[in-house]
């Protein structure tokens, strides 16, 4: 097929021994001209990325084993790029299975391409879920939010006093 990979990553990171498996899996699947890597891309042009990818039929799959705040996946929602990723904790925030995203066992590959097919597929779905996911965004990730709980958070601690 005419499928394109983009794999956004920080190589430093890896150990040489690790790095060598990899590009020999790479050869292995016959990935040469059909994955693309991407170092350290900056911040500032990840959503040009991510609605590329989300408008072209495309989706982020997230492999983390934990997450913290998921703002990878904000960012690709905010993008309408729907997101496929693991149930670890900081993504439970922001991915309802099916509504503002798509969840899979970590370490389960059919589940995970069962899912991808899916999202690839079924275009009805994956509008719903691109649409969810952007109103998900703004209305429970947005700045202001944000700053009133932040200052909820001060007040509930004695630093903050509003007069």
């Amino acid at each position: 097929s005419d499928i394109q990979l983009h794999m956004f990553e920080d190589p430093t990171i890896s150990e040489p021994k690790e790095r060598a498996e990899f590009e020999n899996l790479i050869k292995e699947l016959n990935l040469e001209t059909k994955l693309l890597l991407h170092a350290n891309v900056p911040n500032n042009e990840m959503a040009n990325y991510f609605s590329l990818i989300g408008d072209s039929g495309g989706f982020l799959c997230s492999t983390s084993k934990v997450e913290g705040a998921p703002y990878s996946l904000l960012e690709a929602m905010s993008c309408k790029c729907p997101v496929l990723t693991t149930d670890s904790d900081g993504v439970r925030s922001s991915i309802i299975h099916n509504h503002t995203g798509k969840y899979y066992t970590l370490g389960n590959i059919d589940e995970a391409v069962k899912e991808a097919k899916e999202l690839i597929m079924d275009s009805q779905l994956r509008e719903h879920i691109r649409t969810n996911a952007l109103e998900h965004v703004k209305v429970n990730f947005n700045p202001d939010l944000y700053c009133a709980n932040f200052i909820t958070m001060m007040k509930s601690i004695g630093v903050y006093n509003s007069k």
